[in-house]
């Protein structure tokens, strides 16, 4: 979250709860929150106002996201074997590539991107690209020569 991402999550804040908050405070918030998206902030903030009538704090919306984000870790399963692109001139330089992916696919999973999503963007981030093959649907079903259609 930025600067201006947290000043408008002040603002539901404040609309949502009735709270007033100084410049101070949303700097106190914003340290607390910033390493998290404005819109897993504001789903917290929701679900925080559904189940608790109960004061709000930073450390209620980042206990969380932290769940929601340990959440998609868990159904995305573990990171996928290194794609045939992670690669290095030796093993120490491969490690470290494949690390820098692995992290980088764990936190955009974390994010809430979808793993393929995840695995690309993972791959630019370590400075690879892959090669996105097309699919193309069949219209009819594939039957061998010589074999009667189902």
């Amino acid at each position: 979250m930025n600067v201006p991402e947290m000043q408008k999550f002040a603002e539901d804040l404040s609309e949502a709860t009735g709270r007033q908050f100084t410049g101070q405070q949303i700097d106190i918030w914003y340290s607390a929150l910033k390493g998290y998206t404005p819109g897993d902030c504001k789903k917290a903030l929701y679900e925080h106002l559904a189940q608790s009538g109960g004061f709000l704090t930073p450390a209620d919306v980042a206990n969380r996201v932290k769940q929601m984000r340990a959440d998609r870790i868990a159904a995305a399963g573990t990171p996928p074997n290194p794609p045939e692109y992670v690669e290095g001139e030796d093993w120490d330089e491969y490690q470290s590539m494949y690390l820098r992916w692995q992290t980088a696919w764990t936190e955009n999973v974390a994010n809430g991107v979808a793993p393929p999503a995840a695995n690309q963007l993972a791959l630019a981030y370590v400075g690879k690209t892959a090669a996105i093959e097309p699919t193309v649907p069949f219209r009819n079903p594939l039957v061998l020569k010589g074999a009667a259609p189902n």
